[in-house]
């Protein structure tokens, strides 16, 4: 738990300071992005970096820390599933103009607030990185209703993962 917290905190002072280092790597916690590390990855970096875990691919430093979640979870009658995970920035692109629409505006300069359901553009999203996944409950059409929201709120910092701010179902390294 310090480590995480103090990766954090080396995080906060790069994005404070202006110093661009990439991706941060703190022992085995899975890497901190500064946003503006995000990049569209080609199928090399895919097969060395990404790992399948579940339904979804992801990160191979994140991939234990979900296995604990997972397990954790249902040792307690919770039972969370993945619905997305990595995503190239070909898809993450769909996802954006099916929920932004389409034009440069839309695609990449209008805010996710403003987008429904709220999505990043295509490299500025952590799931680009494999370093987010979006969460549901089974049984639960609305996550945020759902015990599996609830265990994941109180438990979240043992798994390094954060609550995205206007998407309760989306969970990563840094919260965006």
């Amino acid at each position: 738990m310090i480590s995480w917290i103090v990766g954090l905190v080396m995080t906060a002072q790069v994005l404070a300071t202006g110093v661009h280092t990439g991706i941060q790597y703190i022992s085995s916690l899975p890497p901190l992005p500064n946003q503006s590390a995000i990049v569209c990855h080609d199928s090399a970096w895919e097969q060395q970096t990404l790992v399948s875990y579940n339904t979804v691919k992801t990160h191979a430093k994140l991939k234990p820390f979900l296995e604990k979640m997972v397990a954790d979870s249902r040792a307690e009658g919770v039972y969370i599933t993945f619905t997305s995970g990595y995503r190239t920035c070909g898809e993450q692109a769909s996802l954006r103009a099916y929920a932004c629409g389409t034009g440069e505006y839309n695609m990449n300069i209008k805010p996710i607030k403003d987008c429904h359901p709220p999505t990043e553009p295509a490299g500025k999203s952590l799931h680009n990185e494999g370093l987010a996944v979006d969460l549901a409950c089974a049984g639960y059409s609305l996550f945020e209703s759902s015990p599996c929201y609830r265990w994941i709120k109180t438990n979240h910092l043992r798994y390094a993962l954060l609550e995205h701010e206007l998407e309760p179902w989306h969970w990563s390294t840094t919260g965006k």
